[in-house]
Parts: C-alpha cells; structure tokens; sequence
C-alpha cells in the first residue's frame, strides 16, 4: 500500500505545481513541498486512508508554503536558509548568512526547547530579508533521534 501512497503524494505534488504560473523557483519551491509535506503528512492516521489523508493534506499544504518561499529564494538561498536552520537545531545558537548576488539575507534562532518522548527538541524562527526589504518569517521544528536530527 506503500507505493500507492507514493504515487497519489506524486499526483497530487504534479498537479500543484502545473497550478504554479509566476516561474521555476515557485514551480520548484511547490514541488519540493508537495512532495515533503506529502511525505510527512502521510505518518499520520490511523489506518491506511488515513495515511492517504494525511498524505493529500500534507502535499497540498506543503505546495502551498513552498511555492511561496521558493518564488522569492534561488537554489542558493534556499541551501543556505537550509544550512543555517540544521546549525541552529544541532547547536541551538542563532546563524545567519547574506548572498551579495540576490540581496537576500536570513536569521535562525532557537525560539523552543522541549523534551518529547525521550528525545531533545528545538523549535527555530527564520527570519529572511528579501531584497525589497521585506521579512519573511516562519518556524521548523526538529527532534533528535537515534539517527540525527529529523526535522
């Protein structure tokens, strides 16, 4: 049931970003997210449709959130943002970058700290500066378990 799961989250995941006009990175922003939140979204529930709902509802929120970011953030931006987020969760200080190419700078900090189930988690706050000056903020939550840091 596995793969017919996977094969719905990749349906859905193709049919959001088709929906996408504005350019690659929202197109690709929209896939990644689809695909992520598809992935996430189908841990949940109970029994094998409520995988699948969860699935759907992950992959369309995802799409979503990530054809939002991904229109304003190149590969580059997108990397980095991603670098200094896992720094902030492994090492739970505040990081931070600027790319004098697109203008675009970010800010992670620790904003939580929790025990959940045995495991060590942190909640980080993202702050990304657009070139217009514009803030962009969103939180990532991650634990850490016996393989690493799982977001």
């Amino acid at each position: 049931m596995r793969v017919g799961t996977i094969a719905v989250l990749l349906a859905v995941s193709t049919g959001i970003a088709g929906c996408e006009t504005t350019g690659p990175k929202q197109q690709s922003g929209a896939i990644i997210g689809a695909i992520a939140g598809g992935a996430i979204g189908s841990q949940f529930g109970g029994s094998t449709g409520g995988h699948i709902a969860g699935g759907l509802i992950g992959a369309v929120a995802g799409g979503l959130i990530g054809g939002g970011i991904g229109a304003q953030l190149d590969a580059q931006d997108r990397a980095r943002l991603d670098q200094i987020t896992t720094a902030s969760l492994k090492s739970g200080s505040a990081r931070s970058f600027r790319n004098s190419k697109t203008g675009v700078s970010a800010n992670t900090r620790v904003v939580g700290t929790s025990n959940t189930g045995g495991k060590l988690c942190r909640t980080v706050q993202q702050d990304v500066t657009l070139p217009d000056g514009s803030v962009s903020r969103d939180t990532v939550s991650g634990c850490k378990g016996p393989s690493g840091w799982q977001v």
